[in-house]
């Protein structure tokens, strides 16, 4: 489980499970779906940090509905003795 606090000050609870090298994660209250998948790639260009996923906030016809996905690269090595951990926050 995470345990996320946006900027708003909100709070959610995300479910999540690692398969495969990556970490999948969903969400459901009575007015909200979600579902994602992370996971970090090492490439010979270097790092990769990929997100994939969808949402559905609302009901019936006043739902909306988004599917993403985004792929970010890592543009210079880390400072010695730094961490290279992604954050899910």
């Amino acid at each position: 489980m995470c345990q996320v606090t946006k900027d708003s000050g909100e709070q959610s609870e995300h479910h999540g499970r690692h398969s495969d090298n990556s970490l999948f994660w969903s969400r459901q209250t009575p007015d909200v779906v979600e579902c994602f998948r992370e996971r970090v790639m090492d490439r010979d260009d270097g790092r990769v940090y990929e997100i994939h996923g969808f949402g559905v906030y609302g009901h019936g016809a006043n739902s909306s509905r988004f599917y993403f996905e985004g792929k970010y690269h890592q543009v210079e090595p880390p400072a010695a003795g730094a961490t290279n951990a992604v954050s899910t926050q």
